[in-house]
């Protein structure tokens, strides 16, 4: 039997591919083909939506999360519970497991791996300024807002270097609002309401803004305007911590040569998470029992402990399994070293499973508004309360 699998990753040479090559070995009657890979990004969704549509999806591809919500509710994904009933969910990362499960109950996705963001920090810079290490450990114990602000204040020289960088990452949105106390971030739970706009969500924002327009620890918005600024900035060694994905580690490792670095967590404040980047799959509705059946072997696979040590080896992503995913090491004298901490982050990691289908319409409406904010010229919550109605209006037409 062939079922086929749709990534928007180039799949030969990578641990994916290492992991299907095991797979058909130890099941010579499943062939596993690769789809044509479409780049991440519109034509990507667009051909996926498509395909969902017609009924001529690939058995198995990789879906943007932030769809996982709408097209469950259309009801074009396959329910895995048939598939999860019995398994044994203590050897999977709760925080990745968990993200499948929809509100009728039904479990619609298979998460392999999650990306957590962390702190990048140029351990060069802590030594020169004399200050200490941040914790290397998931925890806000010495590393809470006051503590990170203090810490990209002494690090800080004018003219020459800031301390840290956080907004350009577009994940540090759910991230730092729920930090500061929103409950949902920027939607409601049932995605019908913009609640990044009340004060709870938009004081976090608010918080970060000021790292740039009072304190002045942070580059102007007018610097981070270029594709992957905030990473290149944190190589030259114009930036000393910089908020970002851990997939930015493969970037880092090319560029940095003139400096050690290493991640520590997000800092806390009333809650300590962050927005991690999901290695998501689904199973179309519309496939074939028996190539659904073969499918699930392979997701299964995915998150069982010999494949996800290969992803954890490889570098690929913190991986379901809780056992591979601790089992992550530092490669010597290469940065960072602080690979444990990628477990711990998985574990406080979090990501919006938006229903509304309008969920990037809304995004074009208020994020050109922050812009103002960014800029020091508005606060946040002026932005975006004058942006809610607007957002409201665009959410409900989902």
């Amino acid at each position: 039997m062939t079922i086929t699998l749709q990534e928007w990753i180039a799949i030969p040479d990578t641990p994916l591919g290492e992991v299907i090559k095991k797979f058909e070995q130890q099941n010579p009657d499943i062939n596993v083909e690769l789809a044509p890979q479409i780049p991440f990004g519109e034509e990507y969704d667009t051909r996926m939506q498509t395909q969902l549509g017609a009924g001529t999806a690939p058995t198995i591809f990789r879906m943007n999360d932030d769809f996982l919500g709408s097209f469950s509710q259309e009801g074009v994904l396959k329910d895995l519970s048939e598939y999860t009933e019995g398994l044994d969910k203590s050897q999977y990362v709760e925080a990745l497991y968990d993200f499948g499960t929809q509100e009728d109950g039904t479990y619609t996705a298979w998460t392999v791996g999650v990306q957590p963001r962390v702190i990048f920090y140029n351990k060069d810079m802590f030594a020169e300024a004399g200050v200490d290490l941040p914790p290397t450990e998931y925890t806000d114990e010495g590393w809470r807002w006051e503590d990170f602000l203090a810490t990209a204040e002494a690090l800080t020289v004018p003219g020459q270097r800031w301390g840290a960088t956080v907004y350009q990452d577009t994940g540090y949105e759910q991230t730092w609002s729920i930090n500061n106390g929103s409950e949902t971030g920027i939607f409601s739970e049932d995605g019908t309401e913009f609640t990044l706009s009340e004060p709870e969500a938009a004081e976090g924002l608010q918080w970060v803004v000021d790292m740039t327009c009072e304190h002045r620890v942070q580059p102007p918005w007018s610097e981070l305007q270029q594709d992957d600024a905030e990473i290149s900035l944190f190589a030259s060694g114009r930036v000393a911590m910089v908020e970002a994905a851990f997939s930015n580690n493969a970037q880092l490792q090319n560029v940095v040569t003139d400096f050690e670095y290493d991640i520590a967590p997000i800092p806390g404040n009333v809650a300590q998470v962050n927005e991690g980047s999901l290695y998501l799959y689904v199973i179309p509705e519309s496939t074939p029992q028996a190539e659904a059946d073969a499918a699930w072997k392979l997701l299964e696979y995915m998150g069982g402990e010999e494949a996800a040590t290969i992803f954890a080896e490889g570098g690929f992503f913190v991986p379901l399994n809780r056992t591979a995913a601790k089992a992550i090491q530092p490669e010597p004298g290469v940065s960072p070293q602080n690979m444990a901490l990628l477990s711990e982050a998985a574990e406080h990691s979090i990501s919006p499973n938006f229903p509304p289908e309008n969920a990037s319409l809304a995004r074009q409406l208020y994020r050109p508004q922050l812009d103002a904010a960014y800029n020091c010229e508005q606060s946040v919550q002026e932005v975006l309360s004058r942006v809610k109605d607007q957002v409201d209006n665009a959410l409900a037409q989902g």
